[in-house]
């Protein structure tokens, strides 16, 4: 008789903090890439209430660009929008280099 080995992870909800356990995270489908890595989500609800509060990519925009106009810092930005840094520092340099032309 064969004995299979279980492996598993404990991972929490991005959106309303329930641990829950996934078996190989690679494969798991409720997730998204956040500051580059993976987040997940305890379900397909709580995973599509995530994408509805954050926006579209262009409504991500546009509020990433007023609070840079606004003084926020990068770190500030990426953790109330949830924006990776380097699109960040990317959007702050186009747009210090526009000003100057």
């Amino acid at each position: 008789m064969t004995v299979t080995e279980f492996t598993y992870q404990e991972k929490t909800c991005l959106r309303c903090g329930k641990q829950f356990i996934v078996q190989d995270p690679d494969e798991y489908v409720f997730k998204r890439q956040v500051h580059g890595g993976n987040r997940y989500f305890c379900s397909w609800g709580c995973l599509r209430l995530w994408d509805a509060q954050r926006g579209t990519k262009g409504e991500r925009r546009e509020k990433m660009i007023q609070a840079i106009k606004d003084g926020l810092t990068v770190n500030e930005i990426a953790e109330l929008l949830q924006i990776d840094k380097s699109t960040i520092v990317y959007w702050k340099n186009k747009l210090e280099k526009e000003e100057k032309d």
